[in-house]
């Protein structure tokens, strides 16, 4: 009998792309997972909190990159499909970080397709309702685009997730007197301080517009502490 011969994977080519058919079977067989990123206090040196990176390992050990699978998702409206979805893989994880360490914030991002319509927002009130996720626990992150491209519907349910204690951060923040003073009409609870105080020099009168609160120290998230 001849020796058995090891199969490999050949290599994924990524120029040919993936199909909307590809990603709906994709989710159905949970190959989409998360990888967590710490975040670490510079003050403390503890981890303070983690970001979701959404990942699509393939049954063959492949990996396809966010930048390959959502443009496809989110041209086709079926992103808010694999978001919602994804919040019960948040769960499970969640509940497996609890027993370890209390008190940590998982941040995620959210597609503004995501908030064309109340699934999502929907979808995770249900999950604080039954007790399975704390408002607490949770950061939604929204991508600077999304945030001021998006219609009024975003911005009311930004402020519905805010009113259930929901932290709110802008993803890859960019620079600018406009982007500072649209983002001064924006419910985000988490921003930079070092931001806002370059853009308080370079913009004088827009800032004092930003609303603070209890809740809502209102720092700048750029991304360039993670990078």
């Amino acid at each position: 009998m001849p020796p058995a011969k090891a199969v490999l994977s050949a290599p994924r080519d990524a120029a040919k792309g993936v199909t909307l058919r590809e990603i709906r079977q994709a989710l159905q067989r949970g190959e989409f997972i998360y990888y967590y990123q710490p975040k670490v206090s510079m003050v403390s040196g503890r981890i303070s909190g983690a970001e979701a990176l959404l990942r699509w390992r393939r049954p063959d050990g492949s990996m396809i990159y966010p930048n390959e699978f959502i443009p496809v998702a989110e041209s086709t409206g079926f992103i808010t499909e694999v978001t919602i979805r994804m919040l019960e893989r948040l769960v499970v994880d969640i509940a497996r970080i609890r027993p370890v360490e209390t008190g940590l914030v998982v941040s995620f991002n959210a597609s503004a397709r995501d908030f064309e319509d109340h699934r999502f927002v929907t979808a995770l009130f249900r999950l604080f309702d039954r007790g399975q996720l704390a408002a607490e626990e949770i950061e939604v992150e929204v991508t600077e685009s999304a945030a001021l491209g998006g219609k009024a519907g975003l911005v009311e349910q930004l402020l519905q997730l805010r009113n259930r204690r929901v932290a709110l951060a802008m993803d890859d923040f960019g620079a600018g007197y406009a982007s500072i003073d649209a983002l001064s009409r924006l419910p985000f609870t988490r921003r930079y301080r070092q931001m806002l105080w370059n853009a308080w020099r370079e913009s004088r009168g827009v800032l004092p517009r930003v609303a603070f609160d209890q809740f809502s120290i209102h720092e700048l998230r750029t991304g360039a502490h993670e990078r």
